[in-house]
């Protein structure tokens, strides 16, 4: 090919599952995807909001989902996610939330609504902890083993989580294809290439590949996806600096919180140690008079036991004279 086209861009990824031209494309996609969710393989679907080239010269901003519903009123989203961010699963609910609550109109019965089965390819991984590519989700009471409804099915396959060494099915051969589709030499296409859908999906790479109005739409596609990115990084970081500040400012409160603490711990502890100067000041002087007032009697006591003394002096003195 003359220049390399990433499948997962999503005006390519429209044009090769979006195309009423190309319908068969999605019928496969849908059915390697959804193989256990019917009992027998789908086999018709109206695409909602077709590909069209002239949406996305004019309109950046053009709606690059898939939308389509099957014979049976079963409605499909199909959606490729290159930059996974940390709103990602919210987002995904609330798209399915919202394909559903639209079936009904005023007047009609709660038992008119069909199933939707959402699908996200995602380029960056979802989930940290699982090592498969695929996981599908419903309303399910995991405790007692109870499905609710089989009307809620959300499907995500993690493109870069793919690994096997081979390709065993369809799924396998459409997540290899919007994984390594960019790096694909058309004259030298791998096994799994080989079939009548990837013919058809390599075909339309190489139509925006070599026509030069094709490949400047998807070039200036890039450029807009990565000026989208620029601007979520930069509302996501803005986001962690705001709740950084929130976090400083708490932690601040939580300081000045504990330095006033400490202030009145210190006041306190000042009070007490004052309270125990000041007690014992009182102890000392009460032991001071205590001590003056023992000498006092000390020396009263010995004032008396001195003239005791001279008394008996005086006694002995008379008895020896009587006694002469």
């Amino acid at each position: 090919m003359k220049h390399s086209v990433d499948p997962t861009v999503d005006c390519v990824f429209k044009a090769i599952l979006g195309s009423n031209e190309h319908i068969n494309l999605l019928l496969n996609f849908v059915n390697s995807v959804c193989q256990d969710d019917f009992a027998s393989p789908i086999t018709n679907l109206t695409i909602i909001n077709p590909y069209n080239e002239k949406d996305f010269l004019s309109d950046k901003m053009s709606i690059v989902d898939v939308k389509a519903n099957d014979g049976a009123g079963n409605i499909f989203q199909i959606e490729i996610q290159m930059f996974v961010s940390s709103s990602l699963k919210q987002r995904m609910v609330h798209n399915w939330s919202e394909l559903y609550s639209r079936q009904l109109k005023e007047g009609d019965s709660w038992g008119q609504l069909k199933p939707v089965i959402s699908i996200w390819l995602a380029n960056k991984p979802v989930f940290k902890n699982f090592s498969g590519f695929h996981s599908h989700f419903g309303w399910y009471d995991v405790k007692n083993k109870l499905k609710l409804t089989e009307h809620a099915n959300i499907h995500i396959i993690e493109l870069n989580k793919w690994d096997k060494s081979q390709v065993d099915d369809d799924l396998d051969r459409w997540t290899c294809f919007f994984r390594e589709g960019k790096d694909l030499n058309d004259s030298h296409l791998p096994d799994y290439m080989q079939t009548k859908e990837m013919g058809q999906a390599m075909a339309i790479l190489k139509q925006f590949s070599e026509k030069e109005l094709a490949y400047d739409r998807y070039r200036a596609r890039i450029n807009y996806l990565r000026d989208q990115k620029a601007m979520e990084e930069d509302v996501e970081l803005a986001k962690n600096e705001l709740k950084q500040a929130k976090a400083d400012i708490s932690q601040a409160k939580a300081d000045i919180s504990q330095v006033r603490a400490d202030i009145k711990q210190a006041k306190s502890a000042a009070s007490h140690a004052q309270a125990e100067k000041k007690q014992a000041e009182a102890d000392t002087k009460q032991a001071e008079e205590d001590k003056e007032r023992a000498e006092s009697e000390m020396q009263k006591i010995k004032v008396e036991y001195a003239k005791i003394l001279a008394e008996k002096d005086l006694e002995l003195e008379k008895i020896k004279t009587q006694l002469k």
